[in-house]
């Protein structure tokens, strides 16, 4: 199992908050919306805040697809020939992932407690 979308924190101009926002949505020129304040800005790639949140779901998107590419060669690989390790080292990463997801809404939802 793979998370279905790459996800990336984003800073809000506006009022200065972090959220959480699909990586394949946050591309240059595009228009993201705070789920904090509730309002919305344009990703201007020439600001250097914007550039570095770009860069980041650039990265994320390039590592979710490498990710992808990964488990679909174990999935086309016969059972026999997958290895223990393998097999282990997958459920660790699936697991660190949803790790990962678990956390993240955690600290969303005490910032808004």
């Amino acid at each position: 199992m793979t998370v279905a979308h790459a996800l990336v924190d984003l800073e809000c101009p506006h009022c200065q908050q972090t959220f959480v926002e699909n990586a394949a949505l946050v591309r240059p020129w595009g228009t993201a919306w705070c789920s904090e304040c509730g309002r919305s800005f344009h990703l201007d790639p020439n600001a250097e805040a914007t550039a570095r949140m770009l860069q980041a779901a650039k990265a994320a998107r390039r590592e979710r697809r490498q990710r992808v590419g990964d488990f679909r060669s174990l999935l086309n690989e016969p059972v026999p020939r997958l290895a223990r390790a393998d097999s282990q080292r997958l459920m660790g990463d699936v697991l660190s992932t949803l790790d990962g997801l678990l956390e993240r809404l955690d600290n969303l939802h005490r910032r808004h407690s």
